[in-house]
């Protein structure tokens, strides 16, 4: 008797198993990887290629539209359009209130894809996006025409319309939420921007600039002249009310990785220390203070130390001002035309 219930356990058990191991099997061939993502979208890379070039050819004229704008703040510094940046200001120092409620993580994302290289440049880009191009109303002062929650599928088409907008560079504003960190944990919401992360970092990537990131962790540390030139730039830029986005290199044999060889952040200071220069990011591998402030420390001879481990080169993403260009444009735009909120909208002069 005890030997046909130790046999029934073991079948049962066994089927069990067996259950459990084909429904994960099911699920992980129901979720894409994240390089499936990246080759579904290897067209863009030679849509891309033209573009790349045409930006390579307005950067070394200095015709650009980031270059526009600079010109003007250097002839009228009062009356400069990076004013308008001012507006969001605050979001140049790390916060719980204007980070997402989700981090880079494999678990994370684990509903949606299984990452392999994580998403960090998808989300430092859509996190910079919404705190310069975003207006929270928590009370819907300005009366948008809401769908309520019970209309669900209204409701959720109205606010992802607005998520697409911020990831194209329009301006819009969130009613009935406060800041961005509340909007991104409604479970409903969490997984919509979690998609379009996502949808973002194929962007970033998938392109000529995303293949010289690659190519960066081939390269030697920076030289002094290097130093200097990335201490000015992420100054420059710091200085226009902006926070400029950066990749962090680590040294790899191969030009194609899966060890997290690039890590990409916002960065929200930089400063001169004797012959160190201290940079402070904004890093989405964690989602809450004190973690997602860091601080790395490049010395003069290029050694890199701080809260970043084995890395070797650091830069300032490629054609990073093409797109804050469009953002300030956009946002020159909108005040014109609906001037809703005056800090919001300050230092507008256009």
């Amino acid at each position: 008797m005890i030997s046909k219930n130790i046999n029934y356990s073991y079948i049962t058990a066994m089927k069990f198993f067996t259950f459990l191991m084909l429904s994960i099997n099911l699920y992980s061939q129901s979720i894409p990887t994240q390089t499936e993502y990246l080759t579904k979208n290897l067209w863009r890379l030679f849509v891309d290629i033209p573009t790349y070039q045409i930006r390579e050819l307005n950067d070394l004229a200095g015709i650009t539209r980031f270059d526009f704008y600079y010109q003007s703040h250097l002839k009228n510094k009062s009356k400069s359009p990076f004013h308008l940046f001012k507006g969001n200001k605050h979001n140049l120092e790390v916060s719980d209130e204007s980070s997402f409620a989700f981090n880079n993580t494999v678990h994370e994302f684990s509903d949606i894809v299984r990452l392999d290289f994580g998403v960090c440049s998808g989300m430092a880009f859509l996190l910079r996006k919404f705190h310069r191009l975003s207006y929270f109303d928590p009370d819907n002062l300005i009366n948008q025409n809401v769908p309520t929650r019970e209309n669900h599928e209204e409701w959720v088409k109205f606010y992802y319309k607005k998520f697409k907008n911020i990831q194209k560079n329009k301006v819009e504003i969130f009613p009935y939420f406060k800041n961005l960190n509340e909007l991104s944990s409604d479970p409903v919401f969490k997984d919509l921007l979690k998609r379009i992360t996502l949808d973002e970092w194929v962007i970033r990537n998938v392109n000529v600039s995303g293949i010289k990131q690659v190519l960066e962790t081939r390269k030697d540390k920076l030289s002094k002249k290097e130093i200097n030139k990335l201490y000015k730039d992420i100054n420059q830029r710091l200085n226009l009310n902006y926070k400029p986005i950066i990749y962090l290199a680590a040294k790899s044999p191969t030009i194609l990785t899966k060890n997290h060889s690039l890590h990409v952040v916002n960065v929200t200071g930089i400063k001169r220390d004797n012959d160190n220069i201290i940079i402070y990011s904004w890093d989405n591998n964690h989602q809450y203070l004190p973690k997602s402030f860091k601080k790395l420390i490049i010395d003069n001879n290029g050694e890199i130390s701080g809260d970043y481990k084995e890395i070797h080169r650091v830069g300032l993403i490629p054609h990073d001002d093409f797109e804050v260009a469009q953002i300030l444009r956009s946002k020159i735009s909108w005040c014109n035309k609906t001037r809703v909120n005056t800090m919001f909208c300050s230092g507008l002069i256009y």
